[in-house]
């Protein structure tokens, strides 16, 4: 699948805002439903926000250390990711609310599984839209 350019401009700033966590190669899912966050006022970093000259580890960890809450896109592809297992355990750590939102099915390691189970999950795969939607207003900050 050929890589999609990225919706918007990642958050850059001192107001609260939402860490995105998710594979790239899930962005076509992605994408479209951050998207839409951020035309409903949502303050929005995603991994788009990192400059080609940047220290990629330090942008995540600072993005990480500054936001206010955290969703990761589950799937089999990020759950397979090390770079997204580490931001799951580090906003974890952190005890940063935080928010699942399976996209499909998918089996979570047994290094987070513990941890991610005691976390909210809204199944967007197997939910009606309307549904997903009211739940997830209810959910985000």
């Amino acid at each position: 699948m050929n890589q999609l350019p990225p919706p918007f401009e990642a958050y850059d700033g001192d107001e609260p805002f939402i860490f995105v966590c998710y594979a790239h190669a899930d962005a076509h899912i992605v994408y479209p439903e951050i998207e839409l966050w951020q035309k409903q006022g949502y303050r929005i970093w995603y991994d788009e926000g990192i400059p080609p000259t940047a220290y990629w580890r330090k942008k995540i960890n600072e993005a990480l250390d500054g936001s206010a809450f955290f969703v990761v896109f589950v799937s089999p592809r990020s759950m397979a990711s090390q770079n997204v297992l580490d931001e799951v355990e580090y906003a974890l750590d952190r005890q940063t609310p935080f928010l699942q939102i399976f996209i499909e099915d998918a089996e979570l390691p047994s290094g987070v599984k513990l941890r991610m189970r005691r976390i909210q999950q809204l199944h967007k795969h197997t939910m009606h839209e309307n549904l997903f939607r009211s739940k997830l207003d209810r959910t985000l900050p």
